[in-house]
């Protein structure tokens, strides 16, 4: 069975086969490419979606990450600030609790900058109907 193929057969079938497995990648990865190549017969500069640079995909995931880590910031401040919906919370209460937040969260600042860490804590404090000291000096409980 074997001394009826040749080297030469064998070989083209073998290209044969990776070329075909490398054309269905290529249409399972560009479908619209393809579908406008089939369409128009040629393909513009525009019309080609290469896919971003690792660059980009970094700095999307960074976003990401970041709002992910805003989000898990608030929902543990909403938590921390339950007990004192509707009452007035004082120095060492505020203290407290972002102390303890900002052990958890030490990145907070550096993303949101102290001014607007400051701005997000009084929203919150706002929103949950928690009454504050208004002259709290508010840098001095950001540092460290």
């Amino acid at each position: 069975m074997f001394q009826e193929i040749t080297w030469l057969q064998f070989l083209t079938a073998l290209l044969l086969v990776v070329l075909l497995y490398y054309l269905v990648i290529f249409m399972l990865f560009s479908k619209g490419d393809f579908k406008k190549l089939l369409r128009n017969g040629s393909l513009k500069n525009e019309d080609i979606h290469l896919n971003p640079s690792p660059l980009q995909d970094a700095t999307g995931d960074r976003n990401a990450e970041q709002g992910t880590i805003h989000d898990e910031f608030v929902s543990q401040l909403r938590f921390y600030l339950e007990p004192y919906q509707g009452e007035t919370i004082d120095r060492e209460g505020i203290m407290s609790v972002l102390a303890g937040l900002l052990i958890q969260y030490p990145e907070i600042l550096s993303m949101l900058g102290s001014q607007g860490f400051i701005a997000l804590v009084k929203k919150e404090l706002k929103q949950a109907e928690i009454d504050f000291v208004p002259d709290l000096a508010w840098d001095a409980l950001l540092a460290k």
